[in-house]
């Protein structure tokens, strides 16, 4: 009858943003408790905390904008004394923990069961009672007896601690502990008795021991909250590793000393030495890649060098052809009378033209060549020129047409200028080879440039296509359409790498009745 009356003269606030299943459990709530107020949402409940001043909260876990863990926090540092309790469909250790850390007292687990409501408030109001004896015993005065009675009457702690899913203690004001739930006893198969006081401290590695004494110690002299990780001995004999975290307790604003919790982290800590070792293993991975491309790009550069040579061979033989001819003219022109000033000065004009010429060459090549890793905005149709203007001559030579299709509006990227030029040149060249290889005499190439959403740059040729068993893999390191000894394979693979992550565009391949087509969007 007593707990009947108290529990009649309490006052509950009930939030719940559920229509149905607030009416369901507020008939029940007012059929065994005195007063309930409800709320709808958290916003609602906060006004009515500070209207109603309740002696128990009584909340819905998941609601919209403002949800019971948030709210419970809100309302904790309104009044850290009021008894918060949360109902919740789920009960994952980790969630529950972090509520047991911002103040809630006790859970209801959905579908909620009418008696382990009623038990549940009968069993709070009075631990709540219980609590306020013990203070009006501390200002009166009274016996450590007197306090000791009460406590071990009620066991304040004992029925939410023991359903805990972690480790926890109880210390009192000087840091002696009296107390430890069931799950530590479980966990270390150590008995209540053997664990008071001191006693704990056996079960943790020697090591441990005078770091874990100094932190715990050195948060009673600040009283503040601390947290330590160290090695508690299991009852199979085997020690792991374990963080405990340990918070103030107050009543009434008095303090009493520290409650804390612990979980165990050694799997936890077992997957992170894993993952480093993972880390490590994929960071080395990535350098032996690094290094790999780095020769690639080596080699890349070599092929395209010895092109490039063959390009200014192309190139250079026009105006050395020129030259030589004017070489040839002097003896004629000596022998005919007609070597005279006006003679030579033409003839010097026309040699330091096709020197220039030739220099503009080199000076074009060594451009080409140059580092660039720099970022710029340029248009699309300046690369593409460019590289036709290297090796126009050479394609002629070989007899291969080149179709240009581009627009009138110059079509704007950004990135590095000179390494799309690499990239375009290998597919050009790549183009190149396989005219040559199919031996046609019509040869061509063409190019086209539109814009969409993207740049979208197309290279196509007549040389016969690409065989369908290696155009899945044409964009792999080694892997060449040409014959055994023509063909680094490494080409077109630089090729991906500098359109994907210069450009962060995309290339794609096809092949067709004549020829194959390059796609690059950027």
């Amino acid at each position: 009858m007593r707990r009947e009356k108290r529990r009649e003269r309490a006052t509950i606030l009930y939030v719940e943003d559920s229509q149905s299943e607030r009416d369901e459990l507020l008939r029940v709530l007012e059929r065994f408790c005195g007063r309930v107020v409800c709320a709808a949402n958290g916003e609602e409940a906060v006004k009515l905390f500070d209207q109603e001043r309740p002696d128990l909260v009584l909340s819905d876990i998941c609601m919209p904008k403002t949800d019971g863990m948030t709210l419970a926090k809100l309302l904790k540092q309104k009044n850290p004394f009021v008894p918060v309790v949360l109902i919740s469909a789920h009960n994952e250790s980790d969630y529950l923990l972090r509520a047991l850390r911002i103040g809630v007292r006790d859970f209801l687990f959905k579908p909620v069961e009418v008696a382990e409501v009623i038990s549940m408030l009968d069993r709070i109001i009075d631990e709540t009672q219980a609590q306020r004896q013990c203070e009006a015993l501390r200002l009166q005065g009274r016996t450590s007896e007197e306090l000791a009675a009460v406590m071990r009457t009620t066991e304040l702690l004992k029925p939410l601690a023991d359903s805990a899913p972690v480790l926890m203690w109880v210390a009192d004001s000087e840091g002696s502990c009296f107390f430890f739930n069931e799950s530590w006893i479980q966990f270390t198969g150590t008995p209540m008795e053997a664990l008071v006081g001191q006693g704990w401290i056996e079960d943790l590695h020697p090591d441990d021991r005078d770091r874990v004494m100094a932190a715990f110690h050195e948060a009673i002299q600040a009283r503040d909250s601390f947290t330590v990780e160290y090695r508690l001995r299991r009852h199979d004999g085997e020690y792991r590793l374990v963080h405990d975290r340990g918070v103030p307790r107050y009543a009434s604003g008095i303090y009493e000393g520290y409650i804390g919790s612990c979980i165990d982290i050694t799997d936890l800590q077992e997957a992170k030495r894993e993952t480093e070792v993972l880390q490590s293993r994929v960071s080395r991975e990535k350098e032996k890649r690094r290094e790999k491309e780095a020769l690639l790009i080596q080699q890349s550069k070599m092929a395209a060098m010895g092109e490039m040579i063959g390009a200014i061979a192309h190139q250079w033989r026009q105006p050395l052809n020129a030259f030589s001819i004017l070489v040839q003219d002097i003896p004629d022109a000596l022998l005919a009378g007609e070597l005279d000033e006006a003679y030579a000065r033409d003839l010097c004009e026309k040699a330091m033209a096709q020197i220039a010429h030739m220099s503009h060459t080199i000076d074009d090549f060594r451009g080409f060549f140059r580092p660039d890793r720099e970022a710029r905005t340029f248009a699309l149709q300046e690369a593409v020129e460019a590289i036709f203007d290297l090796i126009g001559a050479q394609l002629k030579s070989h007899g291969i047409a080149i179709k240009l299709q581009m627009p009138d509006e110059p079509v704007m990227v950004t990135g590095p200028l000179n390494q799309l030029k690499q990239a375009l040149l290998n597919i050009v060249s790549n183009a190149q080879d396989a005219i040559d290889l199919s031996r046609k005499c019509d040869g061509a190439i063409t190019v086209s440039l539109t814009q969409g959403e993207r740049a979208t740059l197309r290279v196509c040729d007549n040389g016969g296509g690409i065989a369908p068993e290696v155009l899945d893999r044409l964009f792999e390191p080694y892997v060449t359409t040409k014959e055994a000894g023509k063909g680094t394979g490494i080409g077109l693979y630089m090729t991906r790498s500098i359109i994907q992550e210069q450009f962060k565009g995309e290339i794609h391949a096809s092949s067709h009745e004549e020829g194959a087509c390059f796609e690059v969007v950027l």
